[in-house]
């Protein structure tokens, strides 16, 4: 499998073969682990996560790190904010009128925020959890979600505006290395 990912910098029948292999391994482990059985007690769905998670999400992220640090191209991952995980107390009026509640993000979001942090501090890949600024009581009943997952425009700028100093960071770090 390296050896793919490195081969997949110069062919694009490497690429292909990694997408084909990552969406098999997807379809076993779908098959092996029903979503719709595995979700009983907090402990559990955090379990058949771990099963899952390596061959699949995570996988992912790691086959794009390395082809972009392959390329020499830098990169940032955030995780984009859900409805679900901001403080109700600070909901606009329209955000409490589409909200459903999703026990499985909010159990899951520690566990895939340390997951993600680990691989990026692999890659040294700067990480941003974009759902803490959320919770801002700055935006108390602003509405930062047109819905479940989608950002208004003002949830939009508040993503931009704490991506903003990390790109910057990557910005400076390329313009002193051509120096």
């Amino acid at each position: 499998t390296y050896f793919m990912h490195w081969l997949s910098k110069y062919s694009a029948f490497a690429r292909g073969f990694m997408a084909w292999k990552m969406n098999c391994d997807a379809a076993q482990l779908a098959a092996r682990f029903p979503f719709n059985n595995m979700y009983g007690n907090q402990n559990q769905i955090i379990d058949t996560h771990k099963k899952i998670t390596h061959k699949q999400y995570l996988r992912a992220v790691e086959t794009n790190l390395s082809i972009l640090k392959n390329y020499g191209i830098k990169a940032l991952i955030c995780l984009q904010p859900m409805l679900v995980l901001r403080d109700s107390t600070l909901y606009s009026p329209m955000e409490k009128s589409f909200y459903f509640d999703d026990p499985y993000a909010r159990i899951l979001h520690p566990v895939v925020v340390n997951e993600l942090k680990n691989v990026t501090s692999h890659f040294n890949v700067p990480f941003l959890d974009i759902n803490d600024s959320f919770n801002s009581q700055a935006f108390k009943h602003q509405q930062l979600f047109i819905d479940y997952w989608h950002l208004s425009p003002l949830g939009s700028d508040v993503s931009a505006q704490v991506m903003l100093p990390a790109l910057d960071s990557l910005i400076q770090n390329l313009n002193h290395n051509k120096e």
